[in-house]
C-alpha cells in the first residue's frame, strides 16, 4: 500500500508529538527528583528543564483550548 504524502506528513507530526510527550514525561521525573534531594535553591519545573519554546507552546495551548470552549 503507498503512502501518500498527506498521510507521510501526518505520520511524521505523530512521531513528534509521541517524542514532545516523552520529553515532558522526563522532564517531570526528573523536576520531582531534583527537588526531592533538598539541593535546590529554587524549585525545579518542568518549564525550566524544557526551556521557553516548550513555555510559549504551551500557553499558545492554553489560549486555543479556551478560545475553542468559548466558541461552543
Amino acid at each position: 500500500a503507498e503512502v501518500t504524502m498527506t498521510e507521510f506528513g501526518e505520520l511524521v507530526d505523530g512521531a513528534r508529538e509521541r517524542e514532545e510527550r516523552r520529553r515532558e514525561l522526563a522532564a517531570w521525573m526528573t523536576s520531582h527528583l531534583m527537588n526531592a534531594t533538598g539541593n535546590m535553591k529554587q524549585p525545579i519545573t518542568i518549564g525550566r528543564l524544557l526551556g521557553p519554546a516548550w513555555t510559549k507552546r504551551q500557553i499558545e495551548a492554553d489560549v486555543k483550548r479556551k478560545q475553542d470552549e468559548e466558541a461552543k
